[in-house]
């Protein structure tokens, strides 16, 4: 009886020990879980989105899950322009200080690009964008446009600039009040406020918001107005960037014709003279006079400006 007993343990032990080989034999490497596909969320911020009549000096916004926000510095656009902030960067969380009090009764938009994202799988923040005022109302006019190449008319990703009309604009020193980028040669200002305002938009290459004269760009020739003026046609060429300089001045049957080297955007000329600029040309209209005497004042589209005085005989007086 002892005997089989004993046979029967040993089975039973043997066969507990196969159980117990065979189950370790199939471990394998345990599973992870599933892939982090959510974006972190605005969790608190202020001021919140639309707010008007702000008077503050920070934007601060906590999220919902820790953040990476190293890149933010470079993808961080604030419209219209803000000459000094800083960035405040927490796990959670990030705070932007205005150094200066912001304008009065103006709509703020910030934009985040791809600047706040997770930290595990850095899927983007979901917040790509929001608005603020200092006054009594969000500014509701918008802008949209196209940008293409002039010669090939394929389409320009490139910046817009909108720039408040001023006496001595220089855009290779003074950055745009309003900018965006054209995407597949598309753009759209929303939030604007009333304004006249002159419109370039060039290929941005080292992405300082500044024209750089080797860049490819274009311009409207007069400012628009955000009220009346809903959208605009830009084409983009390699700017001519010589001095501008006087080539010649003829008479013509009818008319003068004073012909600089480049083409222009502002032209003055003294006197009451009647005239029209054709690119590089200013066409002015003959009168009773025996010549013309005139001072001429042009600027080409990137800032130089050329004074003349033109004397012309008129060849076709008795």
């Amino acid at each position: 009886m002892f005997s089989k007993m004993k046979k029967i343990l040993v089975v039973i032990g043997c066969s507990a020990l196969m159980l117990l080989v065979k189950s370790c034999a199939n471990v394998g490497s345990p599973t992870g879980g599933n892939k982090d596909t959510t974006a972190p969320s605005v969790k608190t911020m202020f001021p919140e989105n639309k707010t008007t009549n702000y008077s503050g000096r920070y934007v601060n916004i906590e999220y919902s899950e820790f953040i990476d926000a190293s890149a933010l510095d470079k993808e961080i656009s604030i419209v219209p322009k803000v000459e000094a902030y800083e960035i405040e960067k927490g796990s959670k969380s990030i705070k932007i200080k205005f150094k200066k009090a912001l304008e009065e009764n103006t709509t703020y938009q910030i934009f985040f690009g791809k600047g706040v994202k997770d930290v595990n799988e850095g899927n983007i923040c979901k917040l790509k964008s929001f608005v603020f005022s200092t006054g009594p109302k969000i500014d509701s006019l918008s802008c949209i446009g196209t940008t293409k190449y002039l010669l090939d008319q394929k389409n320009a990703d490139c910046l817009v600039g909108l720039y408040q009309t001023k006496p001595n604009l220089d855009i290779t020193k003074d950055l745009p009040y309003y900018w965006l980028n054209s995407v597949a040669g598309k753009f759209e200002f929303n939030n604007l406020k009333e304004g006249n305002y002159e419109v370039y938009a060039f290929v941005d290459e080292n992405n300082n918001k500044l024209y750089d004269k080797k860049e490819s760009i274009a311009y409207l020739s007069k400012s628009i107005n955000t009220k009346t003026d809903k959208s605009v046609e830009l084409q983009l060429h390699k700017q001519n960037t010589d001095t501008l300089k006087l080539i010649s001045s003829i008479d013509n049957k009818d008319y003068y014709q004073i012909k600089f080297n480049k083409g222009l955007k502002n032209v003055k000329v003294s006197d009451n003279q009647i005239f029209k600029k054709e690119n590089e040309k200013i066409i002015i209209l003959k009168g009773k006079e025996d010549s013309l005497v005139c001072n001429v004042e042009a600027e080409d589209s990137i800032g130089y400006k050329l004074k003349e005085r033109i004397s012309i005989i008129n060849k076709n007086k008795p």
